[in-house]
């Protein structure tokens, strides 16, 4: 790999993880699908839920909610592993390539 393919490759893996923890601040508080479904048997009154329901049993996460917390550490986490298995896809492809 040339010094300009790895400055390249660089600074796409700053941008993406730059994008991927910044945009995921604008993501939806609303629950989804599964949050909803781990609530369906309960109510909430005063901020606790009363009722049969596996969320009943939830905790705050370690981090909070900092700025980049739970849901920033997630994406960034998520654009690194997706990084790395593209990353090692294209290494595995060239490797095979070559031998032929």
């Amino acid at each position: 790999m040339t010094a300009s393919t790895r400055r390249l490759a660089l600074l796409a893996a700053v941008v993406i993880g730059v994008l991927a923890v910044g945009v995921s601040a604008f993501a939806s508080a609303a629950p989804d699908g599964l949050e909803w479904a781990l609530r369906d048997g309960c109510s909430e009154s005063s901020g606790e839920l009363r009722g049969t329901c596996p969320a009943q049993h939830e905790r705050e996460h370690a981090l909070g909610d900092y700025a980049l917390g739970s849901t920033g550490l997630a994406a960034g986490a998520g654009a690194a592993l997706v990084l790395l298995l593209a990353w090692g896809g294209v290494a595995l492809l060239r490797g095979r390539g070559a031998r032929e």
